[in-house]
């Protein structure tokens, strides 16, 4: 099964909000250097559970590659025994080979407790054997000792419901990821950590997802994101993981024809090792 840490595909990745996903399935082909795409959950949005379901598998016979699809916890335990039976049951039907389980929160407020996310992550792995599970890594919680601690306990009781990888939140500089990486290896250290970049995040992205942006940023967002991403490549991540900001057309355009030209003359080598078996 193809997956985010496949050989067959490059570990680039663009995640977009399922309202540009209308515009994926009028592609002709897959843009090249995009390994796989991610469907973002907003609390906000009108897509239902099944709706992003049924989206994903769209994309996924149509782009014959991967499709990230976000799972939130926050929607799930607000359905009924029922209803969340029938939508796993529909899950483990379409067998989706990469699943993000994120508390999906629509507001600041109670976060769902560390007992029910474990057994909705338990049930995933029962239903989903062969697929991967991913979950958000926040390191912004590093930045005082009661949040620290909080994101230790959380990722302690993720990381014991067998899953296979992190991704983190929108990342502001190489040194956030670099601090993540090291505090999530101490917890779990086989599990390879993604890192977030914001593709040329505009000044309303930035204060939405509480980014501390320098002043190169808002000058050129387009040469940040490309800086941004050097500098996490010289850390040798797992692979680059793109947050689209502008919509789905537009934020292929700008990584395949800018940023991914630029970061891979500039860091071929290890671009390429990406891609490399881990054998």
């Amino acid at each position: 099964m193809t997956s985010l840490t496949s050989p067959v595909y490059p570990r680039i990745g663009l995640e977009i909000a399922p309202e540009s996903g209308a515009a994926l399935l009028q592609l002709p082909y897959a843009p090249s250097g995009i390994g796989y795409f991610a469907l973002r959950h907003r609390p906000s949005s009108r897509f239902s559970l099944h709706d992003l379901l049924l989206l994903h598998q769209q994309l996924t016979l149509h782009l014959e590659l991967p499709v990230l699809l976000h799972l939130p916890f926050q929607r799930l335990v607000l359905l009924s025994s029922t209803d969340r039976a029938d939508y796993l049951a529909r899950l483990g039907e379409a067998a989706p080979g990469e699943i993000l389980a994120v508390h999906g929160d629509s507001r600041p407020g109670p976060r769902i407790p560390i007992e029910e996310m474990c057994r909705i992550l338990t049930d995933l792995r029962d239903r989903l054997p062969e697929s991967r599970i991913l979950v958000a890594g926040h390191p912004s919680a590093l930045l005082d000792s009661q949040s620290r601690h909080h994101e230790e306990e959380r990722l302690r009781a993720k990381y014991s419901c067998s899953i296979d990888g992190i991704l983190t939140q929108m990342l502001s500089t190489a040194r956030e990821f670099q601090s993540y990486a090291e505090f999530a290896a101490e917890i779990a250290q086989a599990l390879p950590v993604f890192p977030g970049i914001p593709l040329s995040p505009s000044p309303d992205t930035a204060e939405r997802f509480h980014l501390s942006l320098p002043p190169s940023a808002h000058r050129d967002s387009r040469d940040w994101t490309c800086a941004l991403a050097e500098s996490i490549l010289e850390l040798h991540p797992e692979g680059l993981h793109f947050f689209g900001t502008h919509g789905a057309a537009s934020d292929i355009r700008l990584l395949t024809t800018y940023v991914l030209p630029r970061i891979q003359d500039e860091n071929r080598d290890i671009v390429q090792s990406l891609n490399a078996d881990d054998t």
